[in-house]
């Protein structure tokens, strides 16, 4: 079981690098070639970083759609709990201000890309790479549920 916990937080943080590295690729690619015919991300990177986008926002959206059942948890409030969720994907330390501030920092990343992905695409108007709009729309989309899950009393 040990391993299991350490493999899944292996894979969750490689892939929050990965989606972090990725995205700024682009948004740099974005203002520096701003032309939608010399896309380079035509291949697999366009199809990557959509996923990654979606799987990072699936992360934060089932993380804070948790339920308490009154117990100890409820000392907690209602985002501490939910941050403390999204952090325990990343590590197997029991220590609640650890897994808060490492949900945070995962929250906070996904919510920063996301918001910086929809400025772009606000700014470069049609001359938007594709990978950028398609970004910015998976967030746009993912980020009602994860309102609404952050906003839900436990």
């Amino acid at each position: 079981m040990k391993y299991k916990n350490i493999l899944t937080q292996i894979i969750v943080g490689a892939t929050l690098i990965g989606f972090i590295a990725c995205a700024i690729y682009v948004f740099w690619y974005a203002f520096d070639n701003p032309q939608p015919n010399t896309d380079i991300t035509k291949g697999s990177l366009k199809h990557i970083l959509s996923g990654l986008t979606g799987l990072i926002g699936g992360f934060v959206a089932a993380s804070f759609g948790i339920t308490s059942k009154g117990t100890e948890e409820s000392k907690n409030s209602n985002r501490t709990l939910k941050l403390m969720n999204l952090g325990s994907f990343v590590t197997d330390n029991t220590n609640p201000k650890k897994q808060e501030i490492l949900g945070f920092i995962f929250a906070l990343s996904y919510i920063i890309i996301g918001i910086t992905s929809i400025v772009i695409w606000v700014i470069l108007d049609d001359k938007t790479i594709q990978s950028v709009s398609k970004m910015a729309t998976t967030f746009f989309g993912i980020s009602i549920p994860i309102v609404a899950g952050f906003l839900k009393p436990v």
